[in-house]
Protein backbone atom coordinates (compact mmCIF):
# COMPACT_ATOMS: atom_id res chain seq x y z
CA UNK A 1 0.00 0.00 0.00
CA UNK A 2 2.87 2.41 0.81
CA UNK A 3 4.43 1.76 -2.58
CA UNK A 4 1.12 2.55 -4.30
CA UNK A 5 0.85 5.84 -2.39
CA UNK A 6 4.42 6.77 -3.32
CA UNK A 7 3.86 5.95 -6.99
CA UNK A 8 0.63 7.98 -7.05
CA UNK A 9 2.46 10.91 -5.46
CA UNK A 10 5.17 10.68 -8.13
CA UNK A 11 2.62 10.42 -10.96
CA UNK A 12 0.65 13.41 -9.62
CA UNK A 13 3.80 15.49 -9.31
CA UNK A 14 4.88 14.63 -12.87
CA UNK A 15 1.45 15.42 -14.37
CA UNK A 16 1.18 18.75 -12.55
CA UNK A 17 4.74 19.77 -13.49
CA UNK A 18 4.08 18.79 -17.12
CA UNK A 19 0.95 20.96 -17.18
CA UNK A 20 2.94 23.95 -15.90
CA UNK A 21 5.92 23.55 -18.23
CA UNK A 22 3.87 23.05 -21.40
CA UNK A 23 0.82 25.14 -20.40
CA UNK A 24 -1.42 22.15 -21.05
CA UNK A 25 -4.01 21.73 -18.34
CA UNK A 26 -5.75 18.66 -19.78
CA UNK A 27 -3.62 16.06 -17.89
CA UNK A 28 -4.01 17.94 -14.59
CA UNK A 29 -7.75 18.26 -15.09
CA UNK A 30 -8.03 14.52 -15.79
CA UNK A 31 -5.97 13.83 -12.68
CA UNK A 32 -8.39 15.93 -10.61
CA UNK A 33 -11.46 14.22 -12.11
CA UNK A 34 -10.36 10.58 -11.74
CA UNK A 35 -9.51 8.25 -8.95
CA UNK A 36 -5.71 8.30 -9.09
CA UNK A 37 -5.50 4.56 -8.41
CA UNK A 38 -7.47 3.94 -11.59
CA UNK A 39 -4.68 5.60 -13.61
CA UNK A 40 -2.30 2.79 -12.66
CA UNK A 41 -4.85 0.00 -13.15
CA UNK A 42 -4.66 -1.30 -16.70
CA UNK A 43 -8.22 -2.67 -16.41
CA UNK A 44 -9.69 0.84 -15.90
CA UNK A 45 -11.20 2.92 -18.70
CA UNK A 46 -8.30 5.42 -18.56
CA UNK A 47 -4.81 4.37 -17.54
CA UNK A 48 -1.18 5.35 -17.95
CA UNK A 49 1.08 3.97 -20.64
CA UNK A 50 4.56 5.10 -21.60
CA UNK A 51 6.47 5.36 -24.85
CA UNK A 52 10.20 5.53 -25.39
CA UNK A 53 11.39 7.76 -28.21
CA UNK A 54 14.76 6.17 -28.88
CA UNK A 55 16.99 8.37 -31.02
CA UNK A 56 20.39 7.53 -32.43
CA UNK A 57 22.86 9.57 -34.42
CA UNK A 58 25.24 6.88 -35.58
CA UNK A 59 24.46 7.48 -39.24
CA UNK A 60 23.71 10.67 -41.14
CA UNK A 61 21.00 12.51 -39.27
CA UNK A 62 18.96 11.40 -36.31
CA UNK A 63 16.87 8.25 -36.49
CA UNK A 64 14.10 7.03 -34.21
CA UNK A 65 13.11 3.46 -33.36
CA UNK A 66 9.61 2.33 -34.30
CA UNK A 67 7.65 -0.87 -33.78
CA UNK A 68 4.61 -2.12 -35.67
CA UNK A 69 1.65 -2.33 -33.29
CA UNK A 70 -0.49 -5.36 -34.22
CA UNK A 71 -3.79 -4.16 -32.69
CA UNK A 72 -3.58 -0.57 -33.95
CA UNK A 73 -1.93 -1.73 -37.20
CA UNK A 74 0.46 1.19 -37.45
CA UNK A 75 4.00 2.19 -36.50
CA UNK A 76 4.51 3.53 -32.98
CA UNK A 77 7.33 4.16 -30.55
CA UNK A 78 8.12 1.19 -28.29
CA UNK A 79 6.02 1.36 -25.15
CA UNK A 80 3.43 -0.23 -22.95
CA UNK A 81 1.40 -0.17 -19.76
CA UNK A 82 2.79 1.46 -16.66
CA UNK A 83 3.56 -1.09 -13.95
CA UNK A 84 3.76 -0.35 -10.26
CA UNK A 85 7.09 -2.18 -9.99
CA UNK A 86 8.71 0.48 -12.21
CA UNK A 87 7.78 3.31 -9.79
CA UNK A 88 8.68 6.02 -12.35
CA UNK A 89 7.01 6.17 -15.79
CA UNK A 90 10.34 6.63 -17.61
CA UNK A 91 11.46 3.28 -16.13
CA UNK A 92 8.44 1.62 -17.77
CA UNK A 93 9.44 3.18 -21.09
CA UNK A 94 13.01 1.95 -20.63
CA UNK A 95 11.82 -1.60 -19.87
CA UNK A 96 9.46 -1.61 -22.85
CA UNK A 97 12.21 -0.40 -25.19
CA UNK A 98 14.31 -3.41 -24.26
CA UNK A 99 11.36 -5.83 -24.43
CA UNK A 100 10.18 -4.63 -27.82
CA UNK A 101 13.43 -3.75 -29.63
CA UNK A 102 16.29 -5.49 -27.75
CA UNK A 103 18.00 -2.12 -27.13
CA UNK A 104 19.72 -2.38 -23.77
CA UNK A 105 20.54 0.56 -21.51
CA UNK A 106 19.08 3.44 -23.49
CA UNK A 107 20.06 6.77 -21.93
CA UNK A 108 17.24 8.97 -20.67
CA UNK A 109 17.81 12.41 -22.20
CA UNK A 110 19.14 14.85 -19.56
CA UNK A 111 16.28 17.25 -20.35
CA UNK A 112 13.93 14.95 -18.41
CA UNK A 113 16.22 14.91 -15.39
CA UNK A 114 16.54 18.72 -15.45
CA UNK A 115 12.72 18.97 -15.59
CA UNK A 116 12.02 16.50 -12.74
CA UNK A 117 11.22 13.58 -15.05
CA UNK A 118 8.30 15.13 -16.89
CA UNK A 119 7.63 13.55 -20.28
CA UNK A 120 7.98 15.38 -23.58
CA UNK A 121 4.32 14.79 -24.14
CA UNK A 122 1.31 13.38 -22.32
CA UNK A 123 -1.09 12.26 -25.01
CA UNK A 124 -4.57 10.90 -24.34
CA UNK A 125 -5.95 8.70 -27.08
CA UNK A 126 -8.58 5.99 -27.61
CA UNK A 127 -7.70 2.31 -27.89
CA UNK A 128 -10.15 -0.03 -29.62
CA UNK A 129 -11.50 -3.14 -27.94
CA UNK A 130 -9.28 -6.21 -28.04
CA UNK A 131 -11.49 -9.34 -27.93
CA UNK A 132 -8.44 -11.64 -27.68
CA UNK A 133 -7.55 -10.06 -24.34
CA UNK A 134 -11.16 -9.42 -23.32
CA UNK A 135 -10.47 -5.65 -23.18
CA UNK A 136 -13.19 -3.10 -24.01
CA UNK A 137 -12.57 0.26 -25.69
CA UNK A 138 -10.55 2.46 -23.33
CA UNK A 139 -8.22 5.46 -23.15
CA UNK A 140 -4.46 5.63 -22.71
CA UNK A 141 -2.71 8.56 -21.07
CA UNK A 142 0.66 8.06 -22.73
CA UNK A 143 3.82 9.58 -21.23
CA UNK A 144 6.46 9.98 -23.98
CA UNK A 145 10.14 10.05 -22.94
CA UNK A 146 13.23 10.72 -25.08
CA UNK A 147 16.13 8.27 -24.90
CA UNK A 148 19.49 8.29 -26.66
CA UNK A 149 21.84 5.62 -27.88
CA UNK A 150 25.29 6.34 -29.27
CA UNK A 151 26.24 3.27 -31.25
CA UNK A 152 24.85 1.28 -34.17
CA UNK A 153 22.24 -1.01 -32.67
CA UNK A 154 20.22 -3.52 -34.67
CA UNK A 155 16.60 -3.74 -33.63
CA UNK A 156 15.14 -7.16 -32.92
CA UNK A 157 11.55 -7.62 -31.71
CA UNK A 158 11.40 -9.68 -28.51
CA UNK A 159 7.93 -8.98 -27.18
CA UNK A 160 4.87 -11.10 -27.88
CA UNK A 161 2.89 -9.55 -30.67
CA UNK A 162 5.64 -7.24 -31.93
CA UNK A 163 6.75 -8.63 -35.26
CA UNK A 164 8.75 -5.71 -36.64
CA UNK A 165 10.92 -2.86 -35.41
CA UNK A 166 13.15 -0.54 -37.42
CA UNK A 167 14.96 2.81 -37.57
CA UNK A 168 13.30 5.72 -39.37
CA UNK A 169 14.57 9.24 -40.02
CA UNK A 170 13.44 11.50 -37.16
CA UNK A 171 11.21 13.42 -39.59
CA UNK A 172 8.86 10.41 -39.60
CA UNK A 173 7.79 11.49 -36.09
CA UNK A 174 6.03 14.49 -37.64
CA UNK A 175 4.04 12.24 -39.99
CA UNK A 176 3.00 9.72 -37.32
CA UNK A 177 2.69 11.89 -34.18
CA UNK A 178 2.31 15.41 -35.56
CA UNK A 179 4.43 18.57 -35.61
CA UNK A 180 4.19 19.44 -31.89
CA UNK A 181 6.06 16.37 -30.65
CA UNK A 182 8.49 16.50 -33.58
CA UNK A 183 9.39 20.14 -32.80
CA UNK A 184 9.90 19.37 -29.11
CA UNK A 185 12.23 16.49 -29.96
CA UNK A 186 14.12 18.52 -32.54
CA UNK A 187 14.54 21.51 -30.22
CA UNK A 188 15.84 19.35 -27.38
CA UNK A 189 18.26 17.44 -29.63
CA UNK A 190 19.60 20.63 -31.18
CA UNK A 191 19.99 22.41 -27.83
CA UNK A 192 22.77 20.15 -26.53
Amino acid sequence: MEKTKEVLRIISKIINAYSQVFHNLQPSQILAQHDKEELINRKSGLHITTSGIVVNSFSRGYKAAFIYHPLLQKPLFPGGHFELKDIYPHKTAEREIEEETSITNPILHPWHIEKNYIPLQIHIHPIPANPKRNEPDHLHMDFKYLFLIHSPTPLTPRSDGISRCWWNPIQKVKEIYGPLLYERIKNILLSK
